[in-house]
């Protein structure tokens, strides 16, 4: 099936020979960039190995179901890539289990700990190696965060465990349904790398997801992320660009008294040794790049190259409105941040999810088993398709048989309901046709 814009007629990617050829570039990017991979570890099975075995055994049985109900046994491309991702997924997470879980949580409560005892919590000096112990990881977020944490750090650690991963996960399945995920695919999207990786080491970039998701409902919600990442106050731009000053105002104001709050617990000099300290973690980033960089555009390209990307991503985001706007948003804040690792990339969802399925399905692949350069092909499509209509939902007929698709046929993300009406003065006309650049 093939479909035409603006006169020019779009191939139809999701099936027959541009569907399997679509299929090939997938397994390309699952498998190339971790050729040399075992599972679950250097000690184990050839990755590609266990890969093709797996995903054949699934793909078999589910073929031998479809001739036992007299139905058409040969999987769909899509179908086939789709498999493999969710197999390579699986087997990302197992090459993560062997690792320290719950480490960034760790990191939170030592902090907490430290500020209660009346000892040092920020870098300073230039980190002399890499922790064996991963909760040794310097504490970067900011001082009004300490007496909370303090107050955690006090309580039994197998209660903070429990419910930390249960609050991760609650907020988890809010964000997706949120964006217009079934639930089918809400549990499956648990095993994808950037989410698991994200509650196996217990990163605040979970629950901070929901922030993102639920701020078409609740706007002030975009004010809370950069209290924890500074960075993330990118997404809180969509505040001005959408004249929602209200929500501005008192996501402002509810920051603003947090820190009055903790500042008489916590004293300015804590304030100046957190700036201080952000100052010796990014010296130390150049001597630990691998370490302290993540997978950040910096540690490939260099600092200059990636400052000039995320400014002209950044640029490009601010052009659109609504939905899109807001999604684009989210998608830029990894682009500008010096340290990413795959978590990192969790806000980038609602701009993916705008894409067609056969090119979703590429992103997820690329991102699907381990951090590598690759994994930055999922976002890099959703901004190829700011500009390139044909990569985009409306440019494919979605809902069809035997095409997998995380939205569940919706037209976009976040679908599910509708956008306040006239909040913050802003025109009710315009916020119908959400979306639009």
């Amino acid at each position: 099936m093939n479909r035409s814009s603006g006169g020019l007629q779009i191939p139809d990617l999701e099936a027959g020979r541009a569907g399997w050829l679509v299929c090939v570039v997938g397994v390309v990017l699952l498998v190339l960039p971790a050729s040399d991979w075992n599972i679950p570890d250097s000690r184990g099975a050839s990755y590609p190995l266990v890969l093709a075995v797996a995903a054949g055994a699934i793909l078999g049985a589910l073929a031998a179901v479809r001739r036992y109900r007299g139905e058409d046994a040969r999987p769909a491309p899509l179908e086939v890539l789709a498999t493999l991702t969710g197999v390579a997924a699986v087997l990302g997470a197992l090459t993560i289990m062997p690792t320290q879980p719950l480490r960034d949580l760790g990191v939170y409560l030592r902090a907490g700990d430290a500020f209660a005892a009346g000892s040092p919590v920020y870098m300073d000096r230039i980190l002399p190696a890499i922790p064996v112990d991963r909760t040794q990881y310097p504490f970067l977020y900011p001082p009004l965060l300490l007496p909370p944490l303090a107050f955690l750090a006090g309580a039994p650690r197998l209660a903070v465990d429990i419910a930390w991963v249960a609050g991760s996960l609650a907020t988890l399945c809010l964000a997706l349904r949120a964006f217009g995920l079934p639930w089918r695919w809400v549990v499956a999207a648990v095993a994808w790398r950037p989410i698991f990786e994200g509650l196996w080491v217990g990163n605040v970039a979970v629950p901070l997801l929901a922030c993102l998701a639920l701020a078409i409902r609740h706007p002030s919600l975009l004010v809370v992320p950069p209290v924890f990442k500074a960075y993330s106050g990118t997404a809180a731009l969509w505040l001005i660009r959408e004249r929602r000053w209200r929500s501005l105002v008192l996501g402002s104001v509810a920051v603003a008294a947090a820190v009055a709050l903790t500042l008489p617990m916590t004293g300015l000099e804590l304030w100046r040794s957190w700036v201080a300290g952000l100052g010796w973690f990014a010296r130390s980033q150049p001597v630990f790049p691998g370490y302290l960089y993540g997978i950040a555009l910096q540690r490939f390209v260099g600092f200059v190259p990636a400052l000039a990307l995320g400014i002209l991503v950044l640029g490009a985001a601010l052009l659109a409105r609504g939905r899109e706007g807001l999604a684009r948003l989210g998608l830029a804040t990894p682009v500008l941040a010096q340290s990413v690792f795959l978590h990192g990339l969790l806000v980038a969802i609602p701009s993916m999810a705008g894409l067609r399925p056969a090119v979703l399905w590429l992103g997820l692949a690329s991102m699907s088993f381990g951090p590598t350069p690759g994994s930055w092909l999922g976002p890099g499509l959703a901004i190829a398709s700011w500009a390139a209509p044909a990569l985009r939902r409306s440019a494919a007929a979605v809902g069809r048989a035997r095409v997998p698709d995380p939205l569940g046929g919706a037209p976009e993300p976040w679908l599910v309901e509708p956008m306040p009406a006239g909040e913050d003065g802003v025109d009710t006309e315009r916020e119908a046709a959400l979306g639009s650049a």
